[in-house]
């Protein structure tokens, strides 16, 4: 579909597909319901020839009809995928309202707790901010003071009042908040491109009287 070296950089990224673990992805800036018929058949063929049908047993599928007929292969402009909502229409990414959520009560919890937060329960929200970061950059800045409470392993985790550890999960609140209501736009993911970013640090630190330094 596209030369092996287009003169246009940007033409590299009119079709797309990429692998993750079990999951084939593919995006297109296409022109007509034809094409992306035409560009679905060929994505298809292809996994049918890189994993043929019946290797390990009659019924072995590389695609899973039953997920096609739930509509998981259907062509939209606003999917969700990987655990985040893409928007082909704004070029933006947020993560769905329902992980945020989760996020937002667990960090709730915890600065309310008296009692500690179990090391196993940190572990789990740690998780899922390193992945909110993924599309929430301005996040990254505020995981040094978590990643050092994560790295002393202790049995109970504390987030006392002025502790950097408990300004990092009142940024992260904040920053949360905000993404909700604006979604990340593809172009703050680009290396290059982080002025935005950091500005956006920079005023929620100062919003919420923390002193931050990046």
């Amino acid at each position: 579909m596209l030369d092996e070296k287009p003169s246009d950089p940007q033409a590299r990224l009119k079709y797309l597909i990429e692998v993750y673990v079990d999951d084939f992805i593919a995006a297109a800036q296409a022109t007509s319901p034809e094409e992306l018929k035409h560009i679905a058949r060929a994505l298809l063929h292809a996994i049918h020839d890189v994993f043929p049908e019946g290797v390990f047993s009659d019924d072995d599928q590389p695609v899973s009809v039953k997920k096609i007929k739930k509509g998981e292969a259907q062509w939209s402009v606003l999917k969700e995928v990987l655990g985040w909502l893409f928007d082909g229409k704004n070029k933006s990414i947020q993560l769905p309202a329902e992980k945020v959520e989760k996020i937002l009560e667990a960090i709730k919890a915890m600065l309310r707790s008296r009692s500690g937060t179990p090391f196993k329960a940190f572990q789990e929200l740690m998780g899922k901010l390193y992945h909110a970061s993924l599309g929430v950059p301005a996040g990254k800045g505020f995981m040094t003071p978590l990643n050092r409470q994560l790295a002393s392993t202790p049995k109970k985790v504390w987030f006392r009042k002025g502790s950097a550890q408990r300004q990092a999960l009142e940024l992260w609140r904040a920053l949360l908040v905000e993404a909700m209501a604006e979604p990340t736009l593809a172009k703050e993911l680009v290396d290059g491109l982080s002025r935005q970013v950091t500005r956006g640090v920079q005023d929620l630190a100062h919003a919420l009287k923390v002193r931050y330094r990046s």
